[in-house]
């Protein structure tokens, strides 16, 4: 069984971990965070006031809504087209009722940033990369977010990155250095729980234990989360470092992978549509049976992923009105993503 996810840290990411000679270097205006969503956080913090409109794609991770609550903001939602970019349409509809935008590159999908900032050429615009490592931050654009936890891409550990242009370095400096380092105990905490996940997802305990036993009728829950801001942990940083000069290499794979996946789709299964972002960090599917594709799938040895398919539900405690984003109401029910850091 391939899982779904990429989730590693053997030997050598260990030794790495507490011994790296490497650390990844931040350039100027780059920040190492413990997640992402920190960086949102800090972002809005800085560009809004209290109650500020923030606008985001609906087909998203409830870690978004959460960091634009966390920030003293409400989220405004915006769809997306067939293709899992922004819709403009929507865009342009609702522009005038925000105070910054928050693109998400879904899947590495990259959106159109040049075409985004003329339709909204004075809003705070933020880039979340989560998925998208390897997109470059917009010269037009005021921020970026990467995530570099376990299961992403690349699938390091705990930790995020935020870059951010001139106009807000000396005001983000100021909060970084007063943010909170790992304490020992949170090192080993870290630590434990890193070589733990990667344990469960050894494709043999995953397939017997992991996945019929311990995820079992598991479902993802949206609460009302409370992000924690801190430092990346010093170990994240030196494996990142380490491994840098690998993911170029890693991303030719995933594409490569995906290519081969859309060729065994298009003569087995009667899928609509298939893409990949610029990273290949999986090959996302609109199916029109997602059941049956899904079986097939885990027939072959592959678990697949309705991404997101709560984000209706989540956006709905943050006040989306159903009905108000068709595209993605309409995708939740048909999208599958196959992992392509992997082909049997």
């Amino acid at each position: 069984m391939i899982p779904r996810l990429d989730i590693q840290f053997d030997l050598h990411n260990q030794y790495q971990y507490w011994f790296g000679k490497h650390p990844y270097i931040p350039q100027q205006g780059e920040y190492l965070l413990n997640h992402a969503r920190s960086g949102i956080v800090m972002l809005l913090h800085t560009m809004l006031p209290k109650g500020g409109k923030v606008g985001m794609m609906t087909y998203n991770c409830h870690t978004v809504m959460n960091a634009i609550e966390q920030a003293g903001c409400q989220p405004v939602f915006i769809d997306v087209d067939e293709n899992l970019r922004i819709d403009l349409t929507s865009l342009q509809q609702k522009s005038t009722q925000l105070d910054a935008l928050i693109i998400t590159h879904l899947f590495g999908i990259e959106n159109d940033m040049m075409t985004i900032r003329a339709i909204c050429p004075t809003l705070y615009i933020i880039e979340d990369c989560a998925h998208g490592w390897g997109i470059n931050m917009c010269p037009k654009s005021d921020g970026v977010v990467y995530s570099i936890n376990q299961g992403k891409f690349p699938s390091i550990g705990e930790g995020g990155i935020l870059k951010v242009n001139k106009r807000w370095q000396a005001k983000i400096n100021q909060i970084y250095e007063s943010l909170p380092t790992y304490t020992f105990g949170q090192k080993i905490k870290l630590y434990n729980s890193m070589i733990i996940k990667a344990l469960l997802y050894k494709p043999l305990l995953y397939t017997y234990f992991t996945l019929p036993v311990l995820k079992k009728n598991k479902d993802i829950v949206h609460i009302h989360q409370s992000i924690v801001l801190k430092k990346m942990y010093k170990g994240v940083q030196r494996i990142l470092g380490e491994d840098e000069k690998l993911i170029n290499a890693r991303i030719q794979d995933q594409r490569k992978n995906a290519e081969v996946w859309k060729e065994q789709l298009k003569n087995i299964l009667d899928v609509n549509n298939y893409f990949y972002g610029q990273n290949a960090f999986m090959l996302v599917c609109e199916c029109i049976d997602i059941v049956t594709v899904q079986k097939w799938l885990m027939q072959q040895g592959v678990e697949t992923e309705t991404h997101f398919k709560h984000c209706i539900d989540w956006a709905k405690t943050f006040g989306y009105k159903e009905g108000d984003c068709p595209m993605t109401e309409k995708l939740t029910k048909k999208l599958l993503m196959i992992p392509t850091y992997k082909f049997i």
